[in-house]
């Protein structure tokens, strides 16, 4: 079998913020995640994502906008009308939100950035140039619900999967993001948490592990290129909606509720 790798990238509207990380799988080997790098520009992306060893590219950014806030847009712009009529929340819900955001909800009791209403609109902007630079240079066909080689993921999400989330540790919920030092503490025990379970089938370098530890954005990158890798062995839970509505609107690539230790079962 072939040497293949996976990419992940967090995403954020500016370069400075965007982290890039790549998994190297070497059949019969352990895997090999290469330390991840911040200040990653469009071109810096598209040169690794365009490589013939990479199969699967996870990008932590929404791939698209609820269908029914474009079409609200495009009718309000042509005709002045707008589809929900005063304090129908069941509309508003439907413009606010995708399928997957929902079906993520549903699953995790987490509830996704809106794309439409929040500031993650940013980034989705950016990723919607990425995607669009990317395709415009390669043979497969824009599909956002995942089936090629971009799939959109949510580490938070596969996090409670995994059963890894610090927002659930009862003895120090909360987040991981950020420079406070209750953020940093729990930025350390979950790379620990990680590399225990992948120890057996995963190389985490040391350099690898201290910049996880001091950046939240490369620790996520780590994330993202896992759950490439269980999106392309199929280890992620099956979309329930249409297929075009989750290829409009784009679709989180959710792994399925176990550990990531059992992720190493997966493969030779």
């Amino acid at each position: 079998m072939t040497e293949t790798a996976t990419l992940g990238i967090d995403l954020a509207s500016q370069p400075k913020l965007t982290a890039l990380c790549r998994i190297d799988w070497r059949p019969g080997r352990r895997g090999y995640a290469y330390c991840p790098a911040l200040d990653q520009s469009d071109e810096d992306m598209l040169a690794l994502m365009g490589r013939d060893d990479v199969t699967k590219v996870g990008i932590d950014a929404p791939f698209g906008w609820p269908a029914a806030f474009i079409e609200g847009l495009v009718d309000y712009r042509r005709a002045g009308l707008w589809p929900d009529a005063p304090g129908e929340d069941a509309g508003q819900r439907e413009m606010q939100l995708r399928a997957t955001d929902r079906f993520v909800h549903e699953k995790t009791k987490i509830h996704p950035l809106s794309v439409s209403t929040d500031k993650i609109a940013f980034t989705a902007m950016r990723c919607a140039r990425l995607l669009a630079a990317y395709h415009s240079v390669s043979a497969e066909q824009l599909d956002r619900s995942g089936q090629g080689r971009l799939i959109e993921v949510y580490p938070a999400a596969a996090l409670l999967q995994w059963d890894l989330s610090p927002a659930h540790d009862p003895q120090d919920p909360g987040s991981y993001k950020g420079s406070s030092p209750d953020a940093v503490g729990r930025r350390h025990r979950l790379v620990e948490a990680v590399r225990s379970q992948v120890e057996d089938w995963l190389e985490l370098p040391e350099k690898t592990v201290v910049v996880c530890r001091d950046s939240d954005h490369c620790l996520d990158s780590l994330l993202c290129a896992l759950i490439a890798r269980a999106a392309e062995l199929g280890q992620v839970e099956p979309i329930p909606v249409d297929d075009v509505r989750a290829r409009d609107e784009g679709w989180i690539a959710l792994p399925r509720r176990e550990p990531l230790s059992r992720l190493g079962q997966r493969f030779p």
